[in-house]
C-alpha cells in the first residue's frame, strides 16, 4: 500500500514532467495523463472478471506486482540521462535529448503501470480477506491490530512524507527512481511469504451468465420462428444439462506549478494540494455516508444515492465557477506583468488561491464515487454487488479518458468555427483561455443537473437491501474506495 501511494504521487507529477521536459502543450500533456487514469479506472471490471474465472486474487497480485515494478523501471530508464550513451542522445532534460527508444520505454511503462495499479486496486482487498479466513480465533485481534497499524502508517504517514520529500527532489531520475525502488522492495517482501499465503481458487463470475444471455439473445435474432409450437419449448434430453460486476485535476496541477508556492518565508511544494484534495475526498464521502444512514433510519434509503449524485453535481458546478474566476484573475496578473510569452516564469500569485477548487473537486469525487456505487448496488441483483463498485469507477474512467479529452477538442473546434482567430487552447497556459473553458463546463454541468433531476423524478426505484454504510477510506489520489463486501450486504 505504501509503495502504491508513493508511486501515485510520482505519476501525478507526470503533467509537470511532460510540459517542462518534453515541452508538450498543456492540453496534449493533460490528454496523456487523463488517458492513463481513464485506463486505470476502467480496467478493474475486466480484471475482476479474470480474477473470478481464471487466475484468482493471489496470482493476479503476483503478475501485477512484476508488471508494476517493470513499469516503473522502464519509466526511470526513459529519462534522458539514463540511456543517453546507449541511445546516442544527449543527457539534458530537453526535448532534443528524448529519442524514439526513450519514447517507446515511456509509453510501455505507462501501460504496465496502469495494469499493475488497476490490478492492485482490484485484488488487494479480496486477497487480504482470503488470508483472514484461515486465521484462528485467538489470533484475530492481534492480526487486526497489526493490519490497523500498517494501514494507518500507509494511509496517513506515507502521503505526508511523499508530499514533502518528493517535492524537494529535483532530478526526474530520482523522482521516478525512488518509487521504482519502493515497488521492487514491496514486491520482494510480498514474494518472501509466497508459500505461506492462503490460495483460493476462482469461484466463477456472475458476468459469465450475463454474457451468455447476451450471446443467446443475439443468436436468436437469426432464427426463424418454428411452425411447430412444440419446438418453442425446452426438450428433455439426457445429453444436455444447464450450467449454473480528472480533467480538472490535470489542469489544476499545471496552473499551480507556475504560481508562487511560498507562505511567508516557507516554500510549500505542489503535492500538498494533492494531499488536501485526498483529505477533502475522504471527509466529504464520510459526511455523505452519515447523511445516507440518516435517510436509512427515516425509511428513505432508496433516494439517498440520487440525492448524493445531485449534491456532487452542484459541487462540480461550483468548482468550475471558482476555477473560472481564479483563472481569470491569474490571466490578468499575467498580462499586467507581461508574462504571456514567459511560460516558465513564476506568476506573482499565491498557489493557495487554487485550494478551494481542489477541495470542491475532492468533495465531488468523494460523494459521486460513493453515491453512484451505492445506486448501482442498490438497484442491481446481489450477485453483481462486487462488480457494481468497479463499474461505477469505470464510468469515471470513461469520463476521464473520453469526456475530458473529447470536450477539449470539441470546444476548441467550436471556438475556432465561431469566427475567433485563436482557439481557447494554445500551446502554453498563459496564452490560453482556460477560464472560458471552465465557464463552459459550469454551464454544461448545470444543464446536466437539470436533466438528471427530471430523470430522477421519473425513475421507478427498486427497494434496495443495503444496511447502514461505513465511510470509505480513500488512501491516495486517484484510488477508488475499498470495495469491502461488508459495505454491500
Amino acid at each position: 500500500m505504501w509503495a502504491d501511494i508513493l508511486a501515485k504521487y510520482a505519476i501525478w507529477m507526470m503533467m509537470t514532467y511532460l510540459t517542462n521536459v518534453w515541452k508538450l502543450g498543456f492540453t496534449h500533456a493533460a490528454a496523456i495523463v487523463n488517458f492513463f487514469w481513464g485506463i486505470v479506472l476502467m480496467l478493474p471490471v475486466v480484471i475482476q472478471f479474470l480474477v473470478d474465472t481464471i487466475i484468482g486474487n493471489y496470482w493476479m497480485l503476483v503478475v501485477s506486482s512484476f508488471a508494476y515494478s517493470a513499469g516503473f523501471g522502464f519509466l526511470t530508464m526513459s529519462r534522458p540521462p539514463v540511456l543517453s550513451e546507449a541511445m546516442g542522445t544527449c543527457s539534458e532534460y530537453k526535448p532534443k535529448c528524448i529519442g524514439e527508444g526513450q519514447e517507446i520505454l515511456f509509453y510501455t511503462a505507462l501501460a504496465l503501470i496502469a495494469f499493475g495499479l488497476s490490478s492492485h486496486l482490484t485484488s488487494l482487498g479480496g486477497f487480504m480477506e482470503e488470508q483472514m479466513v484461515e486465521v484462528v480465533e485467538e489470533d484475530v485481534n492481534v492480526s487486526a491490530f497489526c493490519m490497523f497499524v500498517w494501514s494507518m502508517f500507509g494511509v496517513i504517514l506515507v502521503p505526508i512524507i511523499a508530499a514533502i520529500a518528493l517535492s524537494y527532489i529535483k532530478p526526474w531520475t530520482l523522482r521516478f527512481g525512488i518509487p521504482t525502488i519502493c515497488t521492487v522492495v514491496a514486491t520482494l517482501i510480498f514474494l518472501t511469504s509466497l508459500c505461506s499465503y492462503n490460495h483460493v481458487q476462482p469461484q466463477g463470475s456472475p458476468l459469465t451468465t450475463v454474457f451468455r444471455v447476451f450471446v443467446v439473445s443475439t443468436s436468436k435474432l437469426f432464427y426463424r420462428r418454428p411452425r411447430d409450437p412444440s419446438e418453442l419449448y425446452e426438450r428433455c434430453d439426457p445429453n444436455f444439462y444447464l450450467q449454473p460486476h480528472t480533467c480538472g485535476l490535470s489542469y489544476f496541477i499545471e496552473q499551480a506549478d507556475h504560481l508562487n508556492q511560498k507562505v511567508g518565508r516557507l516554500t510549500v511544494q505542489l503535492p500538498i494540494l494533492l494531499w488536501l484534495y485526498d483529505i477533502a475526498k475522504s471527509k466529504f464521502a464520510g459526511v455523505y455516508i452519515k447523511f445516507t444512514n440518516l435517510l436509512n433510519s427515516l425509511g428513505c434509503k432508496k433516494y439517498a444515492p440520487v440525492i448524493g449524485v445531485a449534491i456532487s453535481m452542484i459541487l462540480v458546478t461550483l468548482c468550475c465557477i471558482v476555477a473560472a474566476k481564479v483563472e481569470a484573475r491569474r490571466l490578468r496578473i499575467v498580462r499586467n506583468h507581461n508574462l504571456i510569452d514567459m511560460p516558465e516564469d513564476k506568476i506573482p500569485m499565491s498557489m493557495f488561491l487554487l485550494l478551494p477548487q481542489f477541495l470542491l473537486l475532492g468533495g465531488f469525487d468523494g460523494i459521486s464515487e460513493t453515491s453512484i456505487s451505492s445506486f448501482l448496488i442498490d438497484q442491481f441483483p446481489p450477485l453483481m454487488y462486487r462488480y457494481m463498485v468497479h463499474i461505477a469507477i469505470g464510468l469515471f474512467g470513461v469520463g476521464t479518458m473520453g469526456g475530458s479529452v473529447l470536450s477539449v477538442y470539441v470546444v476548441g473546434k467550436v471556438n475556432e468555427r465561431g469566427g475567433r482567430s485563436l482557439s481557447w487552447f494554445q500551446h502554453t497556459l498563459n496564452k490560453s483561455r482556460l477560464d472560458n473553458y471552465y465557464w463552459t463546463l459550469a454551464v454544461l454541468a448545470t444543464v446536466n443537473l437539470v436533466v438528471f433531476i427530471l430523470m430522477a423524478i421519473w425513475y421507478a426505484y427498486r427497494d434496495g437491501e443495503l444496511e447502514e454504510l461505513e465511510a470509505p477510506e480513500f488512501g491516495e489520489t486517484g484510488e477508488p474506495f475499498d470495495d469491502n463486501s461488508n459495505c454491500c450486504c
